[in-house]
């Protein structure tokens, strides 16, 4: 006869069977996912391996790249050294060095004819034995050497050589990079390199070159020397694919039982080799593993304990305790789900709120952005506890130490609570949650009419907690890889804008979302010595380590060329030069020259920077100058457009991410921007972008914004090259900022005319056809314009004749105050001009004679 007692009996050992056979079922998946880790985390060790062989073969062709543009220079195609010298030392001061040890150009003598850091050991000094200036000479394509010993510093270096051609189209030489292997000696710098090391996974890796020799990291002293195990490196060397994993092998040091991934650079040919034990690459795995079986273990106990309690219990208490497993299911998925703390704490809401219908649960989690407490309860009147901040920090403070049962009326930081909502609340249950180095990053509590809980409650919050945890710890770890590739993006972004008189540059990014990969999104500002601002924003199409270095090598390549041309045109065209066919770039580059009052503009497949006139309250898109975007152009769609400056001005660059919302046209993301501009001309890039959000909601891509504000200019600071051919163009620029400034028609024209003068006798005199600058710095103060013109030539007597040696008269006839002072460094002249007050006649002033004198002229 089958009696309940039977049936109970019978039940509870069929699921016992049933619990067994389904741990051993998730003990062999425990054990399957065991031998899975341990192969992700030896495919981990190859995919860094991999991606740092990626940003090396990436670096050093954006590295190649620059060089060639640099290759392309007019003083480099025209051979002239000296001029040279002067232009790699800009590019050198233009922006983060990729070449720590210089640039020089190589005659095809070998001898070096240019450099940026030319010093006296530098003189005289031939590369023509040098590998890399042989291959260069000999196939005309780029080569990277192996590791070196600087024939002028005795330290090791890595050279990359590009051939370079003068204008017949011939081979004129070799333009070199130079970079230092030699590790940071200053406390900062190895600290930085060290942090930098272990934030990429890269701690123990080892850089070989072609030759074996141990590029990184160099013993102390930074010697070179070549790697133990020539056998292992000869066989890294034959691999067919140059990637690859080695187990149960000696070390690159001989060491046994050691794990070697290995990639070997495309472009450099440069072995990235990490080798590492396997016990330290299969700790995590067996972490893994060890947790899974003692998860599954308890599971196995609460699972047959739930059940004990089922068969025990009323049918209430059964449809309990199966709500509470329903919301354990519910609670592993949304836990799979979340990436974020607070995305936890929702789920841990949800589910214990299911699970504990009599209780007010209380949730406290930590995260990169602080700590956050929140609460929620079915029952009715008692919801209003989750707004209360100060009794839930109260009680988010308790739950210190283990599991734990208090009494509110007790507690005092709780008797408040307790009396505040009529002594229905007796008592608070708090488990505190602790991450895999116990330490505490967070807490759940329960406060019920109850005075303690059933043993299975305390099972089940145990395992919740162990789950929370776990998804805690994997959204700690998004969080810290989100935060680095932002940090990555930003690093790959100019750390300070220029400062400039009458204007004031602000950028700012914005990571979109959450994910973890870098975007393509960037801005720049370049100051010419010539006074014009060259400013520029750009996004890459696609995310990810590609879309970064496409970034960085375009940001580049604006920089060595917005120095030569002051055309966005002629800039976005050289860029063309440098996109491979499957990258596509939108870039804007703007030109605002302070002295002409000027703004041209040139976009590639890029949002209209918009240009706000402070005084009139308008706000100008500058579309009249597009294009299709860089990867798809022609060097025939560039066009540029000039537009006159207004006085003060207020000008945005800025990429789509901060106007294109899904379910918004981009042009009302543009129109509510101008809107922004207009309402308040002197609001920072951070209110720019919170009015921007609140009226057409928060970006979720990248975003990259740069604010350019401009003010009336009552000083100008420029420098000039001595050749005759600027002056035209110069006299244009000078006596339209003089025209602005308040002197007329007649007053302008002879002080250009005057400054002319000057600056004619310090190209003819000065310099006498050689190359030289021209140093000119212009004020106003109270009415009088003060100007100052700089050259640092020998002056050049020249016989004087009826044409000429009137220069000096014609000036002091033109200017209230003249100044000439001469010394062997150089001649400074010094003008002043009342606005609105007459030059009188004045007699020829009579120049002394001398090897000192200035001849008039």
């Amino acid at each position: 006869m089958r009696t309940p007692a039977t049936l109970r009996r019978r039940l509870i050992a069929g699921t016992a069977l049933a619990v067994i056979v389904l741990a051993g079922v998730s003990g062999a998946l425990a054990w399957n996912q065991y031998q899975d880790n341990q192969n992700r985390a030896v495919g981990d060790v190859d995919a860094k391996v991999v991606l740092a062989s990626s940003i090396i073969d990436e670096a050093f062709s954006g590295g190649i790249s620059t060089l060639q543009a640099i290759a392309d220079a007019p003083s480099v195609v025209e051979g002239r050294p000296l001029a040279m010298d002067a232009y790699f030392a800009r590019v050198e001061k233009s922006g983060t060095r990729f070449y720590s040890g210089g640039i020089s150009w190589i005659a095809l003598s070998g001898d070096v004819g240019a450099s940026s850091n030319r010093t006296a050991t530098s003189a005289g000094v031939s590369v023509s034995d040098r590998a890399y200036f042989r291959q260069v000479v000999a196939k005309h394509v780029p080569y990277v050497s192996i590791g070196l010993i600087s024939k002028r510093t005795k330290k090791p270096t890595l050279v990359v050589a590009v051939p370079t051609f003068g204008s017949n189209g011939a081979l004129s030489g070799v333009l070199t990079g130079a970079i230092s292997l030699a590790p940071p000696t200053t406390g900062k710098a190895r600290a930085a390199s060290e942090q930098q090391t272990e934030q990429l996974g890269l701690e123990g890796a080892t850089i070989l070159d072609r030759d074996g020799q141990v590029l990184s990291p160099l013993p102390p002293g930074g010697r070179l020397r070549r790697v133990e195990n020539t056998t292992l490196f000869a066989r890294i060397q034959k691999s067919s694919t140059g990637t690859g994993v080695i187990k149960g092998t000696r070390g690159l040091e001989g060491a046994s039982d050691r794990i070697v991934a290995f990639a070997t650079s495309t472009r450099s040919g440069w072995t990235i080799a990490i080798d590492r034990s396997e016990s330290a690459i299969y700790a995590s795995a067996r972490r893994s593993l060890i947790l899974a079986l003692a998860s599954l273990g308890g599971a196995v106990i609460l699972i047959l304990l739930v059940l004990w309690i089922v068969v025990r219990r009323s049918r209430r208490a059964m449809d309990a305790q199966g709500e509470q497993v329903q919301s354990w299911s519910r609670l592993t998925r949304k836990l799979a789900d979340s990436a974020t703390p607070s995305q936890i704490a929702d789920a841990l809401l949800e589910s214990l709120e299911s699970g504990f219908p009599d209780a007010v649960v209380v949730v406290d989690v930590d995260s990169e952005s602080g700590e956050e407490i929140r609460a929620s309860s079915k029952l009715p009147g008692w919801r209003r506890i989750a707004g209360d901040a100060p009794r839930l920090r109260a009680v988010a403070d308790l739950t210190t130490g283990g599991p734990r049962t208090r009494s509110l009326e007790r507690e005092k930081p709780l008797r408040e609570l307790y009396l505040a909502y009529g002594r229905r609340l007796k008592a608070l249950h708090s488990v505190p949650i602790h991450d895999q180095e116990a330490t505490p990053v967070g807490s759940i509590s329960l406060m019920t009419a109850r005075g303690m809980l059933e043993p299975s409650e305390w099972e089940l919050l145990g395992a919740v907690v162990d789950q929370a945890s776990r998804a805690l710890g994997r959204a700690r770890a998004f969080e810290h890889e989100h935060d680095l590739a932002v940090r990555l993006q930003r690093s790959l972004l100019p750390d300070r804008l220029p400062r400039i008189p009458g204007i004031n540059l602000a950028g700012e990014y914005l990571a979109g979302g959450t994910g973890v990969e870098v975007g393509g999104d960037w801005y720049d500002a370049v100051r010419r010595p010539d006074g014009i601002l060259q400013l520029c924003v750009g996004d890459v199409s696609g995310r990810g380590i590609g879309a970064a270095t496409v970034m960085g090598r375009q940001r580049n390549i604006f920089r060595a060329h917005a120095y030569d041309f002051a055309s966005p045109a002629e800039i976005i065209k050289r860029m063309l030069r440098h996109v491979n066919d499957d990258e596509m770039v939108t870039t804007a580059v703007v030109s605002i020259d302070l002295l002409a009052g000027e703004i041209t503009y040139s976009c590639a497949g890029h949002p209209p920077p918009l240009l706000l006139d402070v005084a009139r309250g308008e706000v100008v898109r500058l579309d009249a100058a597009s294009a299709p975007p860089v990867g798809v152009a022609e060097a025939a769609d560039i066009i540029e457009a000039r537009i006159q400056l207004p006085e003060p001005a207020r000008l945005a660059l800025y990429t789509d991410g901060l106007v294109e919302r899904r379910g918004e046209s981009i042009e009302r993301g543009i129109d509510v921007l101008g809107e922004s501009m207009a309402a308040d001309a002197s609001a920072t890039s951070e209110v720019v972008l919170a009015s921007i959000a609140d009226a057409i909601g928060a970006p979720s891509d990248d975003v990259a914004l740069l604010l350019t504000s401009v003010e009336p200019v009552l000083a100008v600071d420029v420098e000039l090259p001595s050749e005759p051919g600027m002056l035209p163009g110069f006299r244009r620029r000078f006596r339209a900022w003089l025209t602005r400034r308040g002197f007329d028609t007649a007053e302008a024209g002879e002080i250009v005319l005057a400054i002319s003068e000057a600056c004619n006798n310090a190209i003819e005199h000065g310099y006498a056809g050689t190359e030289g600058s021209i140093h000119l710095v212009a004020r106003i103060d109270d009415g009088t314009l003060h100007v100052e013109i700089t050259d640092h030539g020998q002056w050049h007597v020249s016989e004087p004749n009826d044409e000429r040696g009137r220069g000096i008269l014609l000036m002091r006839s033109l200017m209230h105050e003249v100044d000439i002072a001469t010394t062997p460094q150089g001649t400074r002249v010094t003008f002043a001009r009342h606005l609105g007050a007459a030059v009188e006649a004045r007699a020829p002033s009579v120049v002394p004679a001398g090897p000192s004198a200035i001849p008039a002229g």
